[in-house]
């Protein structure tokens, strides 16, 4: 059974390769083969859910920095690997659902945060 705490429903952004290396608002250093993402509204460390409902694709990421920039009409801003995972890259934007996940539903099958798998 899946219990979500939060929903929320807008566009995602992503952000990539010109970032890597550089330190993320909760201090780690941002990796875009990660599973992250930047949030305004979650505490460091909250994992998410994030689906597309246009392909029903999904992932969960690790929230570890804060954005999108203020100004912008987003809720959130993925890695470049979870934002791959769910749309194209050169889509740029998706409409998204967000659910906060509650530990007994973290996705074993993806480590959160963690490389994006090889092929």
């Amino acid at each position: 059974m899946n219990l979500f705490l939060t929903a929320l429903i807008g566009i995602a952004s992503w952000y990539g390769p010109e970032l890597e290396g550089r330190p993320t608002a909760s201090g780690e250093l941002f990796d875009p083969s990660k599973y992250t993402a930047a949030s305004w509204h979650h505490p460091f460390g909250t994992i998410l859910e994030i689906r597309n409902p246009e392909t029903e694709k999904s992932v969960q990421v690790r929230i570890n920095d804060r954005g999108p920039a203020r100004h912008l009409d987003r809720i959130i801003d993925l890695s470049q690997a979870a934002f791959a995972a769910i749309a194209d890259l050169d889509q740029g934007l998706v409409e998204v659902e967000i659910h906060q996940v509650t530990e007994d539903d973290k996705d074993g099958s993806k480590s959160v945060g963690a490389d994006l798998p090889k092929e």
